[in-house]
């Protein structure tokens, strides 16, 4: 729920975040078998994600990119998406708090995934052979140091490490390389030409799960956006809000707030499970001392 301008609501206005968040729950049992929108293709980190929240028997779309899934899921065609937000190595995944933004979605879920990088070729390709390497921007951040001992190679950054498995196996060209996990070169008929090449052992991706509705079953974990005056003493002002409330932050992220330039928006996870009326009190402040706010969901997280 987005409030464009909080400080010009009324009181009753600021106490209606909870009735609208009543009238959005879905009261119904979930489907047996929901439609789960990811990026990609088979074999992706995605798709693994995908797996080991919903199970192996999930009915899973392929999206070509994160923007596909947030229009799926705010459509009502898929049911839920799986969406990268944060790798333990190369920090956020860009682009994905705008997102959670512009469309009318809920953080639902998450999960983790451990992201083991290969070296893949086609089938009679060696080591030698490679003088291309394609794959996701953040995979090849991921393997920078492996990268830079090859700094030779042509890097082609692609939108997705599985499809750029399938583009490298439907190329048949032993010059190409790509840089995805062991399961996409499996599906994809492709050799490892090396493996384990990220330069970070517990190289672990953060998927959240969304959908157009709120979802709060045994929550722990909630996620919301704010902007404030661009004022001394402004942000502090917020903060001390959740510290007032005793609510631990465990995260927050800053983001162009795309109104003015060097002014932000601030993203922020609060942990731990929390009384509904201690955390209504904390933003019901929090929306009267902000010029925007955003409520992006309540969870269960069991991260680790």
């Amino acid at each position: 729920m987005n409030f464009n301008n909080p400080q010009a609501l009324t009181p009753q206005q600021v106490d209606s975040w909870r009735s609208y968040l009543q009238s959005k729950t879905l009261i119904q049992e979930k489907k047996k078998k929901p439609v789960i929108a990811y990026a990609g293709t088979s074999g992706s980190f995605s798709e693994d994600a995908t797996i080991k929240y919903f199970g192996k028997d999930s009915f899973r779309i392929a999206c070509k990119n994160f923007i596909d899934i947030f229009k799926n899921v705010s459509s009502g065609s898929s049911d839920y998406g799986v969406i990268p937000i944060e790798n333990t190595t190369t920090g956020s995944v860009k682009d994905i708090f705008e997102l959670l933004d512009q469309y009318d979605c809920f953080i639902v879920g998450e999960t983790q995934v451990y992201v083991d990088q290969y070296l893949l070729g086609i089938p009679g390709s060696t080591l030698e052979d490679i003088t291309d390497v394609y794959s996701h921007e953040q995979s090849l951040m991921q393997c920078s140091d492996y990268l830079e001992e090859h700094s030779q190679w042509e890097l082609h950054p692609y939108s997705n490490n599985a499809l750029a498995a399938k583009f490298v196996s439907n190329e048949k060209n032993k010059n190409f390389g790509v840089i995805a996990g062991k399961r996409a070169g499996q599906i994809h008929n492709l050799i490892v030409l090396e493996k384990h090449i990220n330069f970070l052992e517990n190289n672990t991706t953060r998927f959240i799960i969304i959908a157009n509705h709120p979802e709060k079953d045994e929550a722990n974990k909630t996620s919301l956006s704010f902007s404030v005056d661009h004022k001394p003493g402004a942000l502090v002002k917020v903060l001390n809000i959740f510290d007032k409330y005793q609510l631990n932050l465990c995260k927050i992220e800053s983001r162009p707030s795309r109104r003015k330039n060097w002014e932000y928006k601030f993203f922020i996870d609060i942990e731990g499970k929390n009384q509904e009326s201690v955390l209504d009190k904390a933003i019901q402040e929090v929306i009267a001392n902000t010029i925007e706010f955003n409520y992006l969901g309540s969870y269960h997280s069991n991260l680790k």
